[in-house]
């Protein structure tokens, strides 16, 4: 982590970057420091220049970027032609719906992206701004490694519908990383992400958080249902605590039909259940 030194560092460190035209890999730890929605424009301005960079690993948790920041930083995402491994942690940064504005565009603009790995966790998102966040997803073709992490907002059943259907344009997609814990989707969320699931035909580990969503039986045979049609499943891990009614035993026997699975974890309630 580096220490905190605000707007003049961020300026600093942006001039620095603007000279390294060949730079290839790019580590910035940056959390809890003073970044406001200025701050991050002037180091996101930097990436016009860093156009060869293939891998970006960009820790900006606990600042205070908010709303300007969050969209100003992924807009000069559009020019990473050559990105192909993406890591961007901006959990605990006090992002609205209206942050995620441009969001799609961004992410879009990286046409070669493969791997990409999102944290938004302890945000104040709704299902406006997962909508925009999803949007993205149906041109990354590419894409073989997805993890996100929306846990502790508010994207409630429509917006995690909203993901699930353009995480089905992901066709290439090996590993998927998707924790919506805490979010009110309820059954009508989890079937149609469920239903989404099915469409990744390539789709070989899954690790599932959704803890505490309200999901009811009907969740439940909907989400066991799709998993047993994901054929290229080999390994998966879900986790279904503090949920309503959820009959694990039923859940489990579906999932044991899945004919490749090679490793598969059950976390419900306080009980871990493996086979």
């Amino acid at each position: 982590m580096c220490d905190s030194f605000g707007q003049k560092g961020s300026l600093a460190l942006g001039g620095c970057l603007s000279r390294m035209a060949n730079l290839k890999n790019l580590i910035l730890d940056l959390d809890k420091n003073r970044f406001d929605s200025q701050t991050i424009s002037n180091l996101g301005s930097s990436f016009d220049k860093c156009l060869s960079i293939l891998t970006l690993n960009l820790n900006l948790k606990k600042n205070k970027i908010r709303d300007k920041g969050a969209s100003g930083l992924v807009q000069f995402f559009s020019n990473l032609q050559n990105l192909q491994n993406l890591k961007l942690d901006l959990k605990q940064n006090k992002i609205n719906d209206k942050g995620m504005l441009g969001f799609s565009a961004g992410i879009a603009g990286c046409k070669n992206l493969s791997s990409l790995q999102l944290d938004l966790k302890y945000n104040k998102l709704w299902r406006s701004g997962i909508y925009q966040i999803s949007q993205f997803l149906k041109d990354c073709s590419n894409l073989i490694n997805l993890d996100i992490n929306l846990s502790n907002n508010k994207i409630g059943a429509l917006g995690s519908s909203n993901l699930g259907i353009q995480i089905a344009n992901c066709q290439c997609l090996s590993n998927l990383k998707l924790d919506i814990s805490y979010n009110k989707i309820l059954d009508k969320g989890i079937s149609v992400l469920s239903l989404s699931l099915e469409k990744c035909k390539n789709l070989n580990t899954l690790t599932l958080d959704i803890i505490k969503n309200y999901i009811n039986k009907e969740g439940e045979d909907q989400l066991g249902a799709s998993l047993k049609k994901c054929l290229s499943l080999k390994y998966f891990k879900i986790n279904l605590s503090y949920n309503i009614n959820f009959g694990v035993r039923e859940f489990q026997t579906n999932v044991l039909k899945i004919k490749k699975l090679v490793k598969k974890s059950i976390f419900f309630y306080n009980a871990r259940y493996r086979y």
